[in-house]
């Protein structure tokens, strides 16, 4: 009977300190993925932004309706209802376009040809490295050229051999 005894006297002290072993648990949360943050620390979406920046495009041409390049924001004045604004941001943009040059190599351009060469040369010159031209000379028909490409000396070297 000592053995049962012992048993039982074991189950008592076992189930007395039942309670006192849950106490010790450790709860258990799954790791947090890397280089995500953890819900209760990510930040709230709250934003705000008052601005009274003013976009204003501008082109600016000389007398002979040539563009005018190499200002800067010191060369402008902007007023609002007669005050002047200052210039917080300036910028200048030469986006990229994509031109046609329809030369005329007809018979009454003869004299006029070595000019409007040196025109389209000149046009040429201010171009951007990323502007693309092509090339049509006309008479009674119009001829293509030379098709799209960047490559401003392949129409130059089109234009010097045109002849009326």
């Amino acid at each position: 009977m000592s053995g049962a005894r012992s048993i039982l006297t074991l189950a008592a002290a076992f189930a007395a300190l039942l309670p006192v072993a849950f106490l010790g648990q450790v709860k258990t949360e799954p790791r947090p993925k890397l280089g995500v943050p953890p819900a209760e620390s990510k930040p709230s979406a709250n934003l705000r932004i008052d601005t009274n920046l003013v976009l204003v495009p501008v082109s600016v041409c000389d007398p002979q309706n040539r563009p005018v390049t190499g200002l800067e924001k010191e060369h402008f004045r902007v007023l609002d209802d007669r005050v002047e604004q200052t210039i917080t941001h300036f910028s200048m943009d030469d986006e990229p376009v994509a031109v046609g040059l329809v030369f005329d190599i007809s018979g009454s351009m003869g004299s006029k040809l070595q000019m409007s060469r040196q025109a389209a040369a000149e046009f040429f010159r201010t171009s951007n490295p990323e502007d693309e031209f092509f090339l049509v000379e006309f008479n009674d028909q119009p001829k293509m050229v030379v098709p799209l490409t960047r490559d401003v000396e392949e129409i130059q070297n089109q234009l010097t051999w045109a002849q009326s």
